[in-house]
């Protein structure tokens, strides 16, 4: 599934970063739903899979905040 994102355009829009972006979010998406599927029948309920994703997102962006560190 695929959603769109509306955004107000300014002076400072840039419609590619923005096209990037939905791209990436499609992808994001598209992973997650695959793992997401493959967990619940492994016997995983959405409230499981759901806490493992909010533990993923903060690994995440703990691990990221590091990349800073380094200049990436």
């Amino acid at each position: 599934m695929k959603f769109k994102k509306l955004v107000k355009a300014d002076e400072n829009f840039d419609a590619i970063k923005e096209q990037l972006i939905d791209k990436a979010t499609h992808n994001f998406f598209g992973e997650m739903e695959k793992v997401a599927e493959r967990y619940a029948t492994l016997g995983l309920s959405k409230e499981q899979i759901l806490e493992a994703l909010r533990e993923a997102e903060v690994r995440f962006e703990d691990d990221t905040d590091m990349w800073a560190d380094f200049g990436l």
